[in-house]
């Protein structure tokens, strides 16, 4: 893997992350890869993150996290979010906050690369409108 790259620097940073989280939790980290739930959880993270790239948005409300059935607690401990309570004084709600707005674009970006992969074209398309991509191409 090389970190000639911002995505070869994130690889690198996410393995890292979860090489360091494995070693604290006493869970065998494979040679090759990450840990199944880990690697689950972080692509179902990245279906959120481009869903709300979509709707210009760089926070997760965690119901929706429940929603999904992904390990929202696996998320914080990695350290790739953090937990934040919304700025309303009526409903306060918990949401997931990127550690940056490029690891979101990350994140993202190995959702949409995983589902070409995957031949789930299908999928990605569910995310968005045919007006929403037009308005994207212009």
């Amino acid at each position: 893997m090389t970190t000639g790259t911002t995505t070869g620097l994130y690889n690198s940073l996410l393995t890292d992350l979860v090489r360091k989280h494995c070693k604290r939790e006493g869970v065998d980290m494979p040679t090759d890869g990450l840990p199944a739930e880990v690697a689950d959880a972080l692509l179902q993270l990245g279906k959120l993150a481009l869903e709300a790239l979509l709707r210009n948005e760089t926070l997760i409300d965690f119901t929706e996290v429940k929603k999904a059935n992904i390990n929202g607690e696996l998320l914080l401990k990695l350290g790739v979010v953090s937990m934040e309570m919304s700025a309303s004084k009526l409903h306060p709600t918990k949401q997931l906050n990127f550690s940056h707005k490029t690891m979101q674009e990350f994140l993202a970006g190995r959702y949409v690369a995983h589902a070409v992969v995957n031949q789930d074209i299908v999928e990605l398309l569910q995310l968005t409108s045919i007006d929403k991509a037009l308005e994207l191409r212009n």
